[in-house]
């Protein structure tokens, strides 16, 4: 079978990436006050019974969608189930295993959010350091980054421009 590439005008576009959260008020609050992410959207609402695997017609839960520093893209929306437990999962913190996400940043101040990361208590993977890449134009790109956890143990990376 072979598959016709979409045309350059009809790529997709990448809104936001919605995680299955524990607490969503722990989560709402870390990536508004730690993070520094806006709340654009609060509610909660039923299932239809169809594309959410696992849920049934009627099943509650809540949406919370928070903004970056762009309107259009780089929301994380957070859903909590209200309507049945989720089971307490223990996640390896020491292994990004296939399935796992990463996600990437940019902040003004890698120091400011390593601060605020150590008066939540976040889980820190490494603290502020340097690191050099190779950007895709190819020019080498000089970087100061952070690397830690949020609440329910998803990854994340950001960055700021180092100076040289």
């Amino acid at each position: 079978m072979s598959l016709q590439t979409p045309a350059p005008d009809r790529l997709p576009l990448l809104k936001r990436t919605t995680l299955i959260v524990r607490s969503i008020e722990r989560s709402r609050i870390f990536y508004r006050d730690v993070m520094g992410f806006k709340v654009w959207y609060d509610r909660d609402f039923e299932f239809s019974g169809g594309g959410f695997p696992g849920t049934s017609k009627g099943e509650r839960c809540r949406l919370v969608i928070l903004e970056a520093r762009d309107p259009l893209i780089g929301k994380i929306g957070l859903i909590q189930y209200l309507d049945r437990p989720v089971a307490e999962v223990t996640v390896d913190l020491s292994f990004l295993a296939p399935g796992r996400i990463v996600f990437v940043g940019e902040v003004d101040s890698v120091a400011a959010l390593h601060a605020r990361l150590q008066q939540w208590g976040a889980a820190i993977a490494t603290p502020p350091h340097r690191f050099d890449v190779v950007g895709a134009d190819g020019k080498e790109k000089h970087m100061q980054r952070i690397c830690f956890f949020d609440p329910d143990g998803n990854f994340m990376e950001f960055s700021e421009p180092a100076q040289v």
